[in-house]
C-alpha cells in the first residue's frame, strides 16, 4: 500500500465524501475513486460502506486500516517535524490545533511574537470543535491543542497543562437596565431571551450547568457557533449572550460585561501535547510564549 493511498483513505473517511475530499485535497475526485479502488483490491475486502447521498463510512476492515493509516500519517508528520528540531528552529513546521474563542482571546499575542522570533517556521493554527481537540493531538493531525472546558476523562493519554481558569459573563446591550450593574445572580436571566453557542458542546455545557443550578432552564432565542458572531447579535438587538469575559474588549460603546455569580460558570483552558512524540524546539518554544502570556495578562 502506498502511503500517497492512505493519505486519500484518510481524507474520504474524515469528510465522508469523495467529493467532499476532493475539494478539501485540492485533487481530482477520479483520482481518489481510483486510490480507494486500489486499496480494496490490495485488502481483497470492502473498506468503505457507500450510502446514500455519498455518504461514505468504514466498514469493520476499514476502520482497522484507518487506525494503521492514522499512525502511518503520525510517524511521517513526526518525522517531518524531528527533521525541524535538528535544524534548530531555522526552518521547518508546526501544527497547532485549537478551538475558535481561544483563536480570538488567548492566542494572537503569542502567534505574533513567534513569526516576528522564527520567521523560518511555518506556524499553522487550525480551528476544530473542542471535542475534536484532544484526538487530533493524540493521532498526531496537531503538534499542540488548545481546548477549554474539556472533562479530564477526554484527556486521557496526553500530557495536559493547566494554563488558566476563565470565567463567563453576560454580555448585554447598555440600554439594557441589567448592563448598568457590575454584577448579577445567574437568576437574573431567568426570563431573558439569551443567544447562546448550540447545546451538547464543552462550552454549551458549561452555561446550561450554571443556569441549572441558579434553578432555571435558559430561554433559548439564537443559537450561534461563534462567539464572535453572539456578541454581535447582541449589539444589534436586545438578547444577552454569556462568554468568556475575554470576548468583549474593556471599552466598547455599545456593550457591557456583567460579572455573574450564585454561581458563575468557569472554565478550564488546556494546553495538550502527546508524550509518545518526540516534541520539537518550534512546540516547546511556542508553548513557552503562550503561558508567559497567560502570565503577563494575570
Amino acid at each position: 500500500m502506498e502511503l500517497r493511498d492512505l493519505n486519500y483513505f484518510l481524507a474520504c473517511v474524515e469528510h465522508r465524501s469523495v467529493t467532499a475530499a476532493a475539494r478539501a485535497i485540492h485533487v481530482a475526485q477520479p483520482t481518489l475513486s481510483h486510490a480507494l479502488a486500489r486499496l480494496e483490491r490490495e485488502a481483497g475486502v470492502r473498506l468503505l460502506e457507500r450510502r446514500p447521498r455519498d455518504d461514505l463510512r468504514p466498514t469493520a476492515a476499514g476502520r482497522l486500516l484507518l487506525a494503521r493509516a492514522r499512525d502511518a500519517r503520525a510517524a511521517v508528520d513526526g518525522f517531518t517535524a524531528d527533521l525541524a528540531a535538528l535544524h534548530g528552529m531555522a526552518r521547518g513546521e508546526l501544527l497547532v490545533g485549537s478551538i475558535q474563542s481561544l483563536n480570538a482571546t488567548l492566542l494572537p499575542a503569542p502567534i505574533a511574537r513567534f513569526v516576528a522570533l522564527y520567521p523560518g517556521v511555518a506556524l499553522g493554527v487550525r480551528t476544530h470543535p473542542a471535542e475534536a481537540i484532544a484526538q487530533a493531538v493524540r493521532h498526531g493531525r496537531e503538534e499542540i491543542g488548545f481546548v477549554a472546558g474539556a472533562p479530564p476523562e477526554t484527556l486521557a493519554g496526553l500530557s495536559v497543562r493547566r494554563l488558566y481558569e476563565e470565567r463567563f459573563v453576560a454580555i448585554i446591550h447598555k440600554s439594557d437596565a441589567l448592563a448598568r450593574r457590575r454584577k448579577i445572580p445567574m437568576s437574573a436571566l431567568r426570563e431573558r431571551a439569551l443567544a447562546l453557542v448550540p447545546a451538547g458542546g464543552y462550552t454549551a455545557t458549561v452555561v446550561h450547568s450554571a443556569c441549572e443550578r441558579a434553578g432555571f432552564v435558559p430561554r433559548v432565542a439564537v443559537t450561534l457557533d461563534s462567539g464572535e458572531g453572539l456578541r454581535e447579535i447582541v449589539r444589534a438587538g436586545k438578547l444577552i449572550t454569556i462568554l468568556p469575559e475575554r470576548y468583549l474588549p474593556k471599552h466598547d460603546d455599545h456593550l457591557s460585561a456583567v460579572s455573574l455569580t450564585d454561581p458563575t460558570p468557569m472554565r478550564d483552558v488546556f494546553a495538550l501535547r502527546n508524550p509518545a512524540r518526540i516534541g520539537t524546539r518550534a512546540a516547546d518554544t511556542f508553548l513557552a510564549l503562550v503561558e508567559s502570556h497567560v502570565s503577563e495578562r494575570r
